[in-house]
Formats: C-alpha cells, sequence, structure tokens
C-alpha cells in the first residue's frame, strides 16, 4: 500500500487494537458496563418512564458499544452504533421543548400514575440517578471517547443536564468523523513495559470533570 496516498487509513489500521491485551480489557470494560451500571439503569426505568428513562439507556450504553467483542473483532469499534447513540441522546437533551421542562412533566406524571407523593418519587428517582453515576464512574476507560461516554452517563446520573450535553457534543465532534472516531477509539496508552494504561481524563483536549 502506497503510504503517501492512504495515511489516515495507514494510520486507523495502525492503531485498532488487534492485540490480545487490548482486546481483552476493551470487552472487560463493555462486560463491567453490563454488571452493575445496567442494573442501576433498568432500575431507575422500573420507577420512571420518560426522557430521562431514554437518554440513562442509551449513553449508558456508549462504553458496552464502544467496546464489546464485536467492535474489537470487526474493527467497527462499534462506530454505527455509537453514533446513532449519540445522536439520539443529544436530540433529545437538546430538544427545542426542553429537556428539564419535559422531565419535570414525566416525574409529575409518574408519580401520579403510581400513586407515590411526588415528594417521595422525586427522592427515589434521585437515588437511583445517584446509583446510576457511581457506578458508571468505576467503570475503567483507556481512551478519548470511553472516557466522554463514561462522564456523560455520569453527569446524566448527576442531573448536570448541560454538562452531559458538553461532552456529548465533543464526543459527536469525533464521532461524525468516522476515519477520526476508529483512530481515537482503537488507541490505547501503554507504560514502558507493555502495559495498558488507564486513560488520563485531565489530557488536554477534553474538559477536566467536577
Amino acid at each position: 500500500m502506497d503510504a503517501n496516498r492512504y495515511p489516515a487509513l495507514l494510520r486507523v489500521l495502525s492503531s485498532l487494537p488487534l492485540d490480545p491485551d487490548a482486546a481483552k480489557a476493551f470487552n472487560d470494560l463493555a462486560d463491567a458496563q453490563r454488571g452493575a451500571p445496567e442494573d442501576a439503569m433498568t432500575d431507575i426505568q422500573k420507577l420512571h418512564a420518560g426522557v430521562l428513562a431514554f437518554v440513562v439507556e442509551h449513553c449508558g450504553d456508549l462504553t458496552h458499544r464502544m467496546a464489546e467483542r464485536y467492535a474489537t473483532d470487526s474493527g467497527t469499534m462499534g462506530w454505527g452504533y455509537v453514533k446513532d447513540k449519540v445522536d439520539k441522546v443529544l436530540g433529545t437533551l437538546e430538544h427545542r421543548y426542553g429537556f428539564a421542562k419535559e422531565n419535570e412533566e414525566n416525574i409529575q406524571a409518574g408519580a401520579k400514575y403510581k400513586n407515590i407523593p411526588l415528594d417521595e418519587y422525586k427522592k427515589t428517582l434521585d437515588g437511583l440517578l445517584k446509583a446510576y453515576a457511581t457506578e458508571h464512574a468505576k467503570l475503567p476507560v483507556y481512551n478519548e471517547v470511553q472516557d466522554l461516554a463514561r462522564r456523560a452517563a455520569v453527569y446524566l446520573g448527576e442531573q448536570k443536564w448541560d454538562r452531559a450535553v458538553t461532552v456529548l457534543t465533543l464526543l459527536k465532534r469525533i464521532v461524525d468523523d468516522k476515519e477520526k472516531y476508529l483512530e481515537v477509539a482503537s488507541h490505547v496508552d501503554r507504560d514502558a513495559s507493555g502495559k495498558i494504561l488507564p486513560y488520563d481524563r485531565l489530557k488536554v483536549g477534553t474538559p477536566r470533570a467536577s
């Protein structure tokens, strides 16, 4: 292959995590997301329906789709699934009707439907969202897109809608360029011995966690 003609493609191919250690780290992340973080999401949905239930499901699934065996074995890094979910979640959070407004209406409707006092319903939902944030924060991530996906889920659990939009917008900028996404999503850092390192969330170009 002519390196001068296809430099970007060569960068992508050279960065794909085809070695067993990187693939295992990613697949372990995907499996971990299907544990306590997924349980926390289903707990929310057992109580509550509406726009919030939608975004916690699809945003929480991003780290899984980026790192599951299909993503690593196919070399796609889950691009199609990830792009679809990022677009759906951002579209919901940024809908002109107002996410916070619709969410509050959903909460009031949910409390009424389940015949639970509104204050009690909100308190229970707040606790479930806190657990969702806590469990997603525990997930190990290894590159920028995994980190952005994880933090978006944490911000949703913390009910920091604007911050979730910020990190998802950063993620969308990468995902919208498939070639760039493949390069970033397949990247891992290693120490001098070759051991895979967790992603440094304070790298230049990504927002600091608060």
